[in-house]
């Protein structure tokens, strides 16, 4: 697993071209089995998974959470294929408790990721919550068709960051919460 640390630098998907990147923050890389397979050894700790391919929105949303003092961990996958691969390399019992998915990516869209999980029997019971930059009613309906908690318009500014952590702090409970009890 390669992680990004402060003032490294962290790979565009869709340029390819690297550029700053502000804190620590681990990744998920392309084409690497042998980093799933550590995944599945790792002990299980509530996290989320963050399913994006802006590296400007990771970083916003990395830096939101940090301020916020986002009490889980967060894993970032750059767009569904990758997020998919991640998942079936996890074990049943360390899959995250909860996933942020995009809607726009490459390759794998939001839609299309929740269509395969769904369609998965192990993977099928996730609990999802769209953060996008997508308002279009098509996008939004099609999501709940898919059984999605909740459909988060990403702010563009990280003063309006605030009130979506604290909205995804409080999903994070009740996922948690609905799991133990």
């Amino acid at each position: 697993m390669t992680a990004t640390a402060a003032f490294g630098a962290m790979t565009n998907p869709r340029s390819r071209k690297k550029g700053p990147f502000l804190i620590y923050m681990p990744t998920i890389e392309r084409n690497h089995p042998s980093l799933y397979a550590e995944q599945r050894a790792m002990p299980h700790k509530p996290f989320v998974l963050l399913v994006e391919d802006n590296p400007d929105d990771v970083n916003l949303t990395m830096i939101a959470f940090k301020s916020n003092r986002f009490p889980y961990e967060v894993e970032v996958a750059c767009d569904g294929a990758d997020a998919l691969g991640f998942l079936r390399g996890k074990s049943p019992g360390n899959l995250p408790a909860l996933i942020l998915l995009d809607i726009n990516m490459p390759r794998v869209s939001g839609l299309e990721f929740l269509e395969q999980i769904r369609s998965d029997a192990r993977l099928s019971n996730l609990t999802v919550s769209i953060l996008t930059s997508s308002s279009q009613e098509s996008d939004k309906v099609r999501a709940r068709e898919l059984g999605v908690v909740d459909y988060i318009i990403k702010p563009v500014d990280l003063s309006e960051f605030d009130v979506v952590v604290r909205r995804i702090s409080r999903l994070m409970e009740e996922v948690l919460h609905h799991r133990v009890g």
